[in-house]
């Protein structure tokens, strides 16, 4: 049987949002660089008479003006001839008597002033209202300004206007990268951004021609087509591009817009390699900008009988040379990152230093001709940089951080780079000859930028292979996948023993379990701790491994009560406890040598009913974090114990702004992490305890984290335990870049009467778990489980790729005559991998209440043959009252199972 055909509604709706979007760019970037056009037009009767000549608005005098070796007779006569042609009609320099001086500040400072202050605002509005309306708005709000000069074109005026266009333009990047990222996967996110980008060349390309169009119908004309296609955009974007949900769950929502900011520039500052990111782009887009806003001049003043080829030219050399140059370049740039992680800042490097020879060549070689493929050249080694540089970026900022990141970016980048022209025009004296202001502006920035990108490229090279996502060769026939050396985020050694598995596929994963605890910076949330100290060694603690060192831990953590401050568990020792209370705000629990939970019977004698480490009700701002620290639960002494009390190791309830960093737990007696809590990030956290069956001592109940608090955000962590890696009991939860081995798991309930909605799984490697990506609820309950993405998912040696059911735990007495309403409906499992399972994948749900609209795209079961299930069950036998949709998805079947299931 063939692959299901693909559901045509959902991939014309991604193409159609991407053509709107790429459309608003391509107006955003033609109304702001039309003034560069249109301030360049001579007269078509005037191009032999004002050859070489200065330009003086026709409402100055060329006595007054500065003209150099030039005569007053030559000056004198272009302007006759302006006047006598109507030179209003063609050239907005003219209609508004704009001089040098003022082009150079319409052109940079009065764009960018505003730009920078509405992007930052914008960056924090997009995550918190609808991105559509503000995008929509935006673009008409910009289109209206660039019409208003044409009722009224006086320099006070177009500055006015200018401004509004940069508060409008503001929002263009940060209302538009969220959609593009919510639409397309991440293997499709690259070449959709690439297609995205096209807009910036179409713009551009549009610019320029309208030079020649405004040689025709005359520059208020062509500012109208300008304006027309823009509110048709807007109109479009506002029908049919919807509103991506906020799926970056650690944002939070009481934050203030100036606190959003400053932590961004705090998260900058902190991180050398965004520090270096932001100069680099600012020093890179300086050279750019500064020679898209001269080269139209230049061309004029030094070859005005080629003027309208040079639009031509230009016009096409940046929409065919620039596409090019970002498309190709982006993917130089991910071939190339296969064997080097820092290849996204050596490419823009390359394009950077290789463009300057062209450059300098572009402006002195002494033919028109010779010139233009120089241009060619330049535009084809120098554009390449945008891309691998938003890859950067995104990769190395907080998600619910990425919206302002890409306005303060696209801020600093603009900033900067209005100083290129403005330097240029304090320099210009209005001759033909301007080749040495600008190239000392384009050639100084390449040069720095290109060093500074070298640089950004050895920084993320520093990366150990162990931190990349994990590669698979599949063999020949699909019925088994390889690791490749060094790319995959494997289990401890301890767990591999714990577990009785036979070692993972390769070394990295001790560098991996390492490394993780010595990232000290969270990227979720800046949490406030105090400044205070308090060793467990000043309270009396013994450290020998064997004495009981509650009371020392809990002195040290209540004499951070009036300021706050931080219990230090000092490396080198190991500290035997019971129980422990965070019972202080902005306090936390530094554990960078070993806490060993007291045997069963001392623990129950002295803590029964009690957590290991209880965070308690109402808090705020809590911290546990480690180097290298580890909390050893002693879980096989309680693991038999299946009905008596098991402490969880860390508990909590209704605690605000947790932070778990950087510790290692082993053998939890039961839940590891059952926090109750809002907005939790857990960061380069391990958990270790055997699987739940197959092993000399198997553990039952250990789950790593249960999330009982909304906002979640859980990456870089290692779970391998013996029952669900995450269990999701709460909405706005976000798992990334993790990997879970031997658990039961990334797990959606079990749920009765509870409601559960955005909740994303991406970039996870699954090895040896029962189950992958399951969804289980009760019978005869209420409540409903929706908007849930899991994507970009590596798994092998699981027992069952999906599990989705309605009846878990069937065996418990429900009531006969009640009815089942809850729903599970829109979940999408996307880009996921998986060989050497056991089963495919089961969808039980109720006839009351059917599961809806689940969607798989991109799915490979690479060593499957059919669709499987559990009880010897294929095809059809593994759905039941479920409806979804499957496209490139392999075993081929699951679009017959989903029909024949009701």
């Amino acid at each position: 049987m063939s692959a299901p055909p693909a559901p045509r509604a959902a991939v014309v709706k991604r193409r159609i949002t991407l053509a709107v979007l790429t459309l608003v760019n391509s107006t955003n970037f033609w109304q702001r660089n039309l003034l560069y056009a249109l301030a360049s037009v001579w007269p078509p009767n005037c191009l032999d008479t004002c050859e070489g000549a200065t330009f003086v608005p026709i409402c100055s005098s060329c006595g007054a003006a500065s003209l150099g070796s030039e005569s007053e007779d030559t000056c004198r006569a272009c302007q006759e001839c302006r006047i006598e042609e109507e030179s209003e009609f063609y050239s907005l320099r003219d209609a508004a008597c704009m001089s040098d001086a003022q082009y150079g500040l319409l052109a940079s400072v009065s764009f960018t002033i505003m730009f920078a202050a509405s992007g930052l605002v914008a960056g924090h509005l997009t995550d918190r209202l609808d991105a559509r309306k503000l995008h929509a708005g935006a673009v008409l709000v910009w289109s209206l300004s660039s019409f208003v000069k044409v009722v009224s074109p006086n320099f006070k005026l177009l500055v006015c206007m200018r401004l509004i266009m940069g508060v409008a333009q503001g929002f263009n990047a940060p209302c538009s990268y969220p959609v593009i990222a919510y639409h397309f996967s991440m293997a499709e996110r690259a070449t959709a951004n690439g297609m995205y980008s096209m807009g910036t060349y179409f713009g551009s390309a549009l610019s320029t021609l309208s030079l020649i169009f405004a040689m025709w119908v005359g520059w208020r004309m062509t500012t109208t087509a300008a304006v027309v296609v823009g509110i048709f955009a807007a109109a479009l974007l506002y029908l049919t591009v919807d509103r991506p949900p906020q799926r970056y769950g650690a944002t939070d929502g009481s934050e203030t817009m100036v606190k959003a900011i400053g932590n961004a520039v705090r998260y900058v500052r902190r991180t050398s390699r965004l520090a270096v990111l932001y100069g680099s782009t600012s020093l890179r887009m300086t050279a750019t900008v500064s020679l898209w806003t001269y080269l139209p001049s230049y061309y004029a003043r030094a070859f005005p009988r080629n003027e309208v080829a040079f639009s031509l030219i230009y016009a096409s050399a940046t929409l065919v040379c620039g596409a090019l140059s970002s498309s190709v370049g982006g993917a130089i740039a991910d071939r190339w990152a296969k064997t080097h992680s820092g290849a996204h800042g050596f490419l823009p490097a390359v394009g950077a230093l290789l463009s300057i020879g062209p450059t300098a060549a572009m402006f002195y070689v002494p033919s028109f001709s010779a010139s233009v493929c120089c241009l060619l050249v330049v535009i084809l080694l120098s554009e390449c940089w945008l891309g691998p540089c938003m890859g950067l970026l995104i990769k190395d900022v907080p998600p619910h951080m990425t919206g302002t990141q890409v306005a303060l970016l696209l801020v600093c980048n603009q900033l900067l780079a209005s100083l290129g022209p403005w330097a240029i025009s304090l320099a210009d004296d209005g001759s033909a000859d301007i080749r040495r202001p600008i190239l000392s502006v384009v050639v100084t920035c390449c040069l720095c930028s290109g060093v500074a990108f070298v640089g950004l490229g050895f920084m993320h090279g520093e990366e150990t292979v162990a931190q990349q996502r994990p590669t698979y060769v599949v063999d020949d026939d699909h019925r088994s996948v390889t690791l490749l050396p060094g790319r995959d985020l494997i289990n401890t050694e301890t767990a591999a023993l714990l577990a009785n598995k036979t070692d993972p596929p390769d070394k990295y994963l001790r560098r991996f379990a390492r490394r993780g605890a010595n990232v000290s910076v969270s990227r979720h949330m800046a949490l406030t701790i105090g400044d205070a100290t308090h060793n467990v060694f000043d309270f009396g603690a013994a450290g020998d491994g064997e004495t009981d060192d509650t009371a020392a831990l809990q002195a040290a953590i209540n004499a951070c009560a009036k300021t706050g401050g931080l219990a230090v568990v000092p490396a080198g020792h190991t500290f035997v406890i019971t129980s422990v209370t965070l019972n202080v705000s902005h306090t936390g629990l530094q554990i960078d040598g070993a806490l060993k939970v007291a045997d069963r019977d001392y623990y129950t004698a002295k803590a029964e009913g009690k957590d290991v480490i209880v965070i308690t009700k109402g808090i705020t701002d809590v911290a546990i974090t480690g180097t290298d620290g580890l909390i050893d639960g002693g879980g096989a002494a309680w693991w038999p114990h299946k009905g008596d009390f098991r402490p969880h190791m860390v508990g909590s309830d209704r605690a605000t702004r947790l932070l778990v960093h950087g510790v290692t737990f082993l053998n939890p007696p039961s839940h590891c992490l059952e926090l109750s809590a809002a907005f939790v990030e857990l960061s380069h956290v391990n958990i270790f305890a055997p699987p739940s069956t197959d092993a000399p001592v198997v553990s039952h109940n250990a789950d790593a984290y249960d999330v009982h608090g909304a906002y979640a955000y859980v990456h870089d962590v290692n779970f391998t335990t013996g029952d669900d890696d995450v269990a999701f009991h709460a909405n706005h939860t976000l798992v990334e870049n993790s990997y879970f081995g031997t658990g039961h798991g990334a797990s959606i309930g079990s749920l009765c009467d509870a409601w559960v909605t955005n909740v994303t799984v991406r970039n996870v490697v699954f090895h040896g778990t029962t189950a992958g990506c399951r969804i289980k609820t009760r019978p005869k309950c209420a409540g409903r489980v929706w908007d849930v993405l899991y994507e970009n998912l590596t798994m092998t040696d699981v027992e069952m790729v999906f599990d989705i059911s309605m009846f878990y735990d069937n065996d418990h007495p429900y009531p006969k005559d009640k009815k089942t309403t809850l729903k599970i409906e829109d979940v999408t499992f996307r880009d996921v991998t998986s060989a050497n399972h056991k089963f495919s994948g089961s969808f039980y749900c109720d006839e009351d209440s059917p599961c809806e609209r689940l969607t798989f795209d991109r799915v490979h079961l690479v060593t499957d043959d059919a669709w499987t299930c559990k009880q010897s069950r294929s095809g059809d036998a593994c759905c039941s009252h479920s409806k979804g949709t499957a496209t490139d998805v392999q075993p081929a079947g699951l679009t017959d199972c989903f029909a024949h299931s009701l």
